[in-house]
């Protein structure tokens, strides 16, 4: 008897400990994942009655914070004229971290084509944050700088614009 009562306080100690907690699972993206990002943006300066714009982006990861991407913006502008711009561009991503919240910043060339633009190179700057609220998602939100030099529709003079724009989106990595 004696034996059983001393058992029985070693058996509710036992109990009460808490079982090991499972690791949680890694965030983002590995070496060889594939993003795709769809997001809205606007652009600035605001000197149009209304505007939308779609933002598609298709990324491979070199490692878990390296990626290079192909994105594709569409700006439509309602003015005067109603004119639609699009950008197609190749980005490299650098993201910071391991963290639900990760800082990045990258860099692009390619080129600006539409109804009321000459094909003209563009080079820019993107810099943002990503917040993964799952596993392999996250909402994306960034800012870029897009540096276009165009020539006139006689093709005689070149000038130079700039363009700022902001996305917010979903970044989905496979």
């Amino acid at each position: 008897m004696l034996l059983l009562l001393a058992w029985l306080p070693a058996c509710q100690s036992a109990a009460s400990v808490p079982p090991p907690r499972a690791e949680p699972p890694e965030l983002g993206p590995d070496r060889g994942s594939v993003e795709l990002t769809l997001g809205g943006a606007a652009a600035g300066p605001q000197s149009s009655r209304g505007q939308a714009v779609i933002d598609l982006g298709v990324g491979y990861h070199l490692t878990a914070n390296d990626a290079v991407q192909v994105r594709h913006r569409t700006f439509y502008a309602e003015d005067d004229t109603a004119r639609a711009v699009s950008l197609l561009d190749a980005t490299y991503e650098r993201s910071f971290g391991s963290a639900a919240l990760r800082p990045f910043v990258g860099g692009s060339a390619g080129a600006a084509y539409g109804e009321s633009i000459n094909e003209s190179p563009v080079l820019g700057a993107r810099l943002g944050l990503r917040w993964f609220v799952q596993p392999q998602a996250a909402l994306t939100m960034g800012g870029a700088y897009h540096h276009l030099i165009t020539k006139t529709e006689d093709r005689t003079e070149i000038y130079r614009s700039d363009l700022f724009t902001w996305s917010i989106g979903v970044s989905l990595f496979f």
